[in-house]
């Protein structure tokens, strides 16, 4: 464990080293399952009522599974920043692809630099595996900005980038009341995030009243767009992915009736369904049966067999991490139904030729083998892409494996948010410069002219696969990518997502 100074009191030192040692107990505990996901910190209580929002840029662990990433946080806590960084890169050196490791090395790194401040919002509580991906684009953005390294061309920035991470526990109160916090701080000039669609819509109306420009990497819901110019995202919205995936029902699988699951409790899930069904039923020939699922296990045998009866031609599963007779199978549900999801996958056995959403893009699926084999989804990236060839290489390089499309939008986001900043750095330049923390507190840039520079004619940052461009109502033209399930040895499961047309 780590020592603090001599000079320190004693009882300082104990209680560091008891929080250290209750750490690891922690890890040891968890890294056994016995607490399932919840890898947060626990709140502190909120004056105003209710659990206080998670934040942190390195006081404290979202992500508990490291004890010396614990151990890290309780340095830092107790004033010690040149610790907090040994037992960071220890815990990277064990756990390269930690990403949450990775911002809190980088903040430290950056404490005496000038900086800049820009916030991320995970489901770091319930949806662990999510955060990563999310973080790990923004860790990316911030790393190759700060340090300078080979992915990155031109001179050393004049600023760092410190990152603070929140966790909303993709729940919309949760949201709110982070997005409030973070609004009320002046030193953050940009969020990445949310998550969900539900999320997002919670928190947009908190953004736009402060001025303070979210980038969601993830929410698709059509209706994000254009609720103020504040409200922006890297990834298209549903309107695309729900046209992209009934063209290719109707035209390529020859598709006249199928089964739409979808979750209408969700934005995400309701969106996605009008979007698709406005658009197979466009020709007055299609025919769709609607099917609920919730957060509650589905009957999934029954669901096929309802499907049956309506000599269904395919499945179609809107469904997000978490009449007549048909021909398929649509599942358009939200993160909550992605168990229900994949127990239709599996249920169905290959029988009819199923398509989905991008929240379902997830191993989970690949895990099923034969059954999911054919799976058709609408996503806004993947490695293959020549485009994406370069950024999937870096990647591979700082995380030791592929990264998906969740991972690549949040960098985009983050991308965005770092050309936009140092824009107004370098247009007008503070005019008396200062360091460390006390550059946050500058005025300038503003958080409204990050916003404006966001949407000038002319912006654009580098992206995972092309520049980022907002249009007016905040969204970003980007083509939707088809993607299906082929047997392979990338993923380890022995089937992998694959480009559906791959070119010549």
């Amino acid at each position: 464990m780590s020592r603090r100074s001599q000079d320190a009191p004693l009882l300082i030192t104990a209680l560091f080293m008891s929080l250290a040692l209750l750490g690891g107990g922690y890890w040891l505990v968890r890294s056994n399952g016995l607490l399932g996901n919840e890898g947060q910190t626990p709140p502190t209580a909120n004056p105003q009522g209710g659990p206080a929002p998670s934040l942190s840029s390195g006081e404290q662990v979202l992500l508990a599974d490291s004890p010396d990433k614990l151990a890290a946080a309780a340095a830092g806590q107790a004033g010690d920043p040149i610790q907090a960084i040994a037992l960071l890169r220890k815990s990277l050196q064990q756990r390269p692809n930690d990403p949450e490791a990775l911002i809190y090395l980088n903040n430290w790194l950056a404490r005496e630099a000038p900086q800049r401040t820009i916030a991320v919002v995970v489901p770091a509580a319930n949806l662990p595996d999510v955060a990563k991906e999310l973080l790990r684009g923004v860790a990316q953005a911030q790393a190759q900005w700060n340090q300078g390294d080979r992915e990155r061309s031109g001179p050393k920035p004049t600023w760092q980038l410190r990152v603070v991470i929140a966790d909303d526990s993709n729940n919309p109160v949760t949201a709110k009341a982070v997005a409030e916090t973070l609004a009320a701080d002046p030193r953050v000039l940009g969020v990445v995030g949310h998550f969900s669609s539900t999320t997002s819509l919670a928190a947009a109306g908190v953004y736009q009243r402060a001025g303070l420009p979210m980038i969601s990497p993830s929410s698709t819901a059509v209706t994000l767009s254009g609720l103020g110019d504040a409200v922006l995202r890297t990834v298209p919205s549903d309107r695309q992915a729900g046209q992209a995936l009934a063209m290719v029902a109707r035209q390529q699988l020859k598709l006249a009736r199928v089964s739409v699951f979808y979750n209408p409790k969700s934005a995400y899930s309701q969106s996605l369904k009008t979007e698709f069904v406005q658009q197979f039923m466009a020709d007055g020939r299609g025919q769709v049966q609607l099917q609920e699922m919730g957060s509650e296990p589905i009957d999934a045998q029954r669901a096929i067999g309802q499907a049956q009866s309506f000599n269904t031609e395919g499945l179609v599963l809107f469904g997000e991490r978490q009449s007549q007779g048909s021909e398929g199978l649509v599942l358009l549900g939200d993160r909550s139904t992605l168990p229900s999801a994949l127990a239709i996958v599996e249920a169905n056995q290959g029988r009819l030729p199923v398509l989905g959403g991008d929240s379902i893009y997830s191993l989970d699926l690949l895990k099923l083998g034969a059954s999911a084999q054919g799976t058709i989804l609408a996503i806004p990236w993947h490695p293959d892409l020549p485009q994406s060839l370069d950024f999937a290489k870096a990647m591979r390089r700082r995380w030791g494996g592929d990264v998906n499309w969740r991972t690549a939008m949040a960098y985009d986001a983050a991308q965005a948010l770092i050309q936009a900043i140092n824009q107004e750095i370098t247009q007008k330049p503070d005019p008396k410069p200062v360091s460390g923390s006390d550059l946050n507190e500058a005025q300038d840039p503003t958080r409204s002219a990050v916003k404006a520079a966001l949407h000038r004619p002319d912006f654009q940052a580098a992206g995972s696969s092309a520049s980022v461009r907002f249009a007016n109502t905040g969204d970003r033209s980007l083509p939707l990518v088809l993607i299906t399930v082929r047997e392979g040895n990338r993923s380890g499961t022995g089937f992998d997502f694959r480009l559906l047309n791959p070119g010549p």
